[in-house]
């Protein structure tokens, strides 16, 4: 099982070799087992790629169930929520670069490149190969990817660093293929909650603030991929796109995950732990003055810098549970960050925890507070009873363990999870979560238009997400068998479930 993570800001991967055995953990009765196994794996120098899907935080902390959706999202699934793979080595590797046009098209199935079966989606349709042109600020920074950064007191001073192996070159398209057959038959992505639908949920969560019962909320949806390039070439394209510190591309039993994550949720060093909430985005422009103009919005909004402040008290309090007494500290606050196709702050927390255990720091911080809200408990409960599916991965974590302790843990969003082997049709499906925090004062239309900015790391134009038709009730299955545009999720039942097009033949 190939599993490899990436900083790309950095130009650095690390890459976890000669696997030894999966832990896998279907019940809460079965964590301590779990995280006695990962113990000894690590005293015996293994090393240890963990992913945690978000519901995981149900177990460690069962107060924050909700008892009233709790069957309609579980949908009898025995889908583990930690699991642990285990090896016998790690190698530092240069980072993955991308495959260029040539590649990419002789990987694509023969009917593809012939000019058949193209993925449609209501003719909204992306070229991944073009996104570099097409996203938010690339077009002014095709040959480089800094990261910005400023605090509230030096706005003015934002300085640019560029950063190894993350040159942002446009593909020219393959000779075998034009540009319009490419762009209609990489991928298409259709949003499985109709906008009329998450608009009424914003405005649901916002009665919940008002009345005193939350202060802000994480609220997610997911959207549907498919596409004609293998897990492993969509990895590559799209992180040799939209660099972030913490990637990760991990093979495990019947599904693939491509994580795209600027956002850590833990390291540990020695005894310091450091988490970098993110909280607060924003669109990037290719005109230079309209995108600096939405990067200083962004850091002097009231609105982004409450919700960021709220996630750091927050994870202050949580880092509080396990840390030596008068060690938690802001190292910063409000810092804007930039990325090709959005801005955001961040703020970073560190805390000295010498003894704490694996199991002590998750029981204590996860999932992470910038991807359920505050109260944290009584938030994910307001999560539970709203989104329309288990999130799984996106929202948990992807991380390495070290033999010594060390660690470092990614939030799992901007994260794709692939599903099973090629298909007869060479169709691959999977999904991709968006979201963002809802306070009182957010405006729903703006939040809607939030989670399509984030969506951009798929691909262009920016608007080129497809939506289940409101007056739908999505179906219960992701199917090889449906259209892009009639793939849903009904609300009896939270699993994904994806199926090759030869298996859905054989079934009719």
């Amino acid at each position: 099982m190939l599993c490899r993570f990436e900083n790309r800001l950095e130009g650095k991967a690390l890459e976890l070799k000669q696997f030894s055995h999966r832990i896998a953990v279907t019940s809460a009765s079965g964590l301590d087992a779990a995280f006695r196994d990962i113990a000894d794996a690590q005293a015996r120098g293994y090393w240890v790629a963990l992913l945690l899907d978000y519901e995981l935080g149900e177990w460690l902390e069962p107060s924050s169930m909700c008892d009233v959706a709790g069957d309609r999202l579980s949908g009898g699934s025995n889908r583990p929520r930690l699991t642990a793979l285990v090896y016998q080595e790690a190698e530092h590797v240069p980072v993955w670069q991308g495959l260029g046009s040539a590649a990419i098209a002789n990987s694509m199935p023969e009917h593809a490149r012939a000019g058949s079966g193209t993925l449609k989606a209501a003719g909204m349709h992306t070229r991944l190969a073009a996104s570099a042109q097409a996203t938010a600020g690339a077009a002014a920074e095709a040959n480089v990817m800094a990261t910005e950064k400023a605090t509230a007191e030096a706005a003015d001073q934002v300085t640019a660093q560029p950063t190894a192996n993350t040159t942002a070159q446009p593909i020219a398209p393959a000779a075998a293929l034009s540009a319009a057959h490419m762009q209609a038959s990489l991928l298409s992505a259709t949003a499985l909650m109709p906008r009329s639908r998450y608009l009424d949920h914003i405005e649901a969560l916002r009665g919940s603030i008002a009345r005193g019962e939350i202060y802000q909320a994480n609220y997610t949806f997911p959207i549907a991929i498919e596409t004609c390039l293998s897990p492993q070439t969509l990895y590559r394209e799209i992180a040799s796109r939209h660099p972030c510190a913490h990637a990760a591309y991990v093979e495990d039993e019947g599904r693939t995950l491509l994580s795209f994550s600027p956002e850590l949720f833990f390291s540990r060093s020695g005894s310091t732990l450091t988490v970098r909430p993110m909280k607060g985005t924003a669109p990037r422009f290719a005109d230079p003055d309209q995108d600096h103009q939405s990067g200083q919005q962004l850091l002097h909004s009231e609105k982004n810098r409450a919700e960021n402040l709220m996630i750091v008290d927050l994870l202050r309090n949580d880092l509080g549970r396990v840390a030596t007494p008068g060690t938690v500290k802001v190292d910063a606050l409000f810092t804007l960050e930039r990325y090709p196709s959005v801005w955001t702050l961040t703020s970073t927390v560190t805390a000295q925890a010498p003894d704490a255990s694996l199991e002590t720091l998750l029981r204590a911080l996860f999932p992470c507070g910038s991807i359920t809200g505050a109260p944290k408990i009584a938030a994910m409960k307001k999560i539970r009873e709203r989104e329309m599916a288990e999130r799984g991965i996106y929202c948990g974590s992807i991380g390495w363990l070290a033999p010594n302790g060390d660690c470092s843990l990614n939030v799992a969003i901007r994260t794709i999870t692939m599903q099973g082997d090629a298909p007869e049709d060479g169709r691959f499906h999977g999904v991709f979560g968006v979201g963002g925090g809802i306070v009182y004062d957010s405006e729903p239309e703006l939040e809607w238009q939030e989670c399509l900015w984030k969506a951009r790391i798929l691909g262009s134009p920016p608007g080129f997400v497809d939506e289940v038709p409101s007056a739908e009730q999505p179906p219960s299955t992701v199917s090889g068998t449906q259209k892009p545009s009639e793939v849903g999720m009904s609300s009896r039942s939270s699993q994904w479930s994806f199926e090759s097009r030869a298996d859905a033949k054989r079934q009719s």
